[in-house]
């Protein structure tokens, strides 16, 4: 009777283990706030409050920290080139310039003087050293263009003369599966991947395992939606619902941007092309086994060519893969690899086009979202900065890659120079006239 009675409470076991856990999650949470879920909560909403002196005008810019350290505002952040307060109302002669965006142009991950902001102040100080400019660096690291919209409705009162905006960048404008609005559709998994990612428990598995368990329920919540079975609907749904609501966001900023007293110029976001390989390739699903098969064999041999050299024979191999399958952009990376190495700078320009088009991956920006911002830029008589042509032009090789790039998204050092040449050309014709005019020639990259 003893030895049925316990094989009868052997459900006290995972009910003790969850006690324990619910125990250990409850300290954690009393003692310990890790830095990226403060991070997290902070990208809710731009970080620190700016007030002006004059009357007490209070409004939201970001600088990229959380709010706990509002009240030990660094003014030596070079990424910061304003003071905390405005001073209200602008002094006569001052250009006030806001720089809003993501980390591509915020200065990325670590202290770094290397961002917009810089290259845009020291162009700007050598053309026109008559001139006082003061730019605000109101970027953050995955800033989305819902805030960006946000800050639109509250920084008129500054008075800035200039607002620029680069909001590309993979995740800033892109939303994670499963994070669509909700609907009475919604399946179970989306909340558990909610509830999942805020666990003190989960954090201290380190963040590539948290992305994992996330990403996993996200996963399932995206097939229950869509009731698609494999990866590659999956991933395509994905690569869709990015679009759609990176569309949906440039609509409603530029709308937002047209009706701002400043004047307002978007860059056209560029990524690396020939140094990053695509994220998420995925073959056409109607592929036979033996299609598969011989894709293989082809991309295979291909790249033992290209390491040996010979490119005109890879680019025999890779066309004929593209044959069988045009969907793969790993293939589309290859080719534009040998065309490159081969001296056919054009072609291997489009087929790197052509890879990053075929990407499955959300963490791309793709050509459709361009399109649309433009389009809508132009229906509202607002600027888009040509930064694709003019990063090609001032590419080594004529296609944008590790010169002009830390990785996918993170402008180098150059490229920061570059993006800042461009913004202080369209700034120029636009300033008040006077002072000694352009020097020759600006400094160099």
């Amino acid at each position: 009777m003893k030895d049925k009675a316990k094989r009868s409470r052997w459900w006290l076991l995972p009910l003790s283990l969850l006690a324990l856990l619910a125990l250990a999650e409850l300290i954690l949470r009393l003692v310990w706030t890790p830095q990226s879920m403060v991070e997290d909560v902070a990208r809710l909403r731009p970080f620190y409050v700016v007030e002006s002196q004059e009357n007490g005008v209070t409004t939201y810019v970001t600088n990229g920290n959380p709010p706990s350290k509002v009240i030990s505002y660094n003014p030596d952040d070079p990424r910061q080139l304003s003071a905390l307060r405005f001073v209200m109302p602008k002094p006569a002669g001052l250009v006030r310039i806001f720089v809003m965006g993501s980390s591509p142009i915020y200065g990325g991950i670590g202290w770094s003087a290397n961002n917009l902001s810089y290259y845009l102040m020291r162009d700007l100080q050598a053309a026109r050293p008559d001139l006082q400019f003061e730019i605000l660096n109101a970027a953050a690291q995955q800033m989305n263009s819902k805030t960006l919209t946000e800050i639109f409705q509250e920084i008129d009162v500054f008075a800035p003369d200039f607002i620029l905006i680069y909001i590309g960048g993979a995740v800033p404008s892109l939303e994670a599966p499963g994070s669509h609005e909700m609907t009475d559709l919604e399946p179970v998994f989306f909340y558990v991947a909610e509830f999942v990612q805020d666990l003190r428990l989960v954090y201290l598995l380190g963040p590539t395992t948290q992305r994992k368990i996330v990403d996993f329920f996200y996963v399932l919540d995206e097939k229950a939606v869509t009731g698609l079975k494999d990866e590659v609907n999956v991933a395509a749904n994905m690569r869709r619902m990015s679009q759609e609501s990176l569309i949906d966001g440039y609509r409603k900023l530029v709308a937002q941007a047209a009706a701002s007293s400043s004047k307002v110029a978007f860059y056209e976001v560029v990524t690396d092309l020939a140094g990053t390989p695509p994220l998420w390739s995925l073959h056409d699903k109607k592929l036979s086994k033996q299609d598969k098969n011989d894709y293989k064999e082809l991309l295979d041999s291909a790249e033992r060519l290209i390491k040996d050299g010979d490119h005109d024979q890879a680019i025999a191999k890779l066309e004929q893969a593209l044959v069988i399958d045009d969907a793969y952009a790993k293939t589309h990376y290859l080719l534009g690899q040998a065309l490159l190495a081969a001296g056919r700078g054009d072609e291997a320009y489009q087929a790197f086009i052509d890879a990053r088009e075929k990407d499955a991956s959300h963490e791309r920006l793709f050509a459709e979202p361009i399109d649309v911002l433009r389009e809508v830029l132009n229906k509202h008589h607002l600027t888009l900065l040509p930064t694709e042509e003019r990063f090609r032009q001032l590419s080594e090789t004529g296609v944008p890659g590790s010169d002009l790039f830390h990785d996918i998204t993170h402008p180098s050092t150059k490229g920061l120079a570059v993006l800042g040449r461009i913004g202080v050309e369209w700034m120029l014709p636009l300033l008040p006239p006077g002072g000694e005019g352009l020097p020759e020639p600006l400094p160099e990259l």
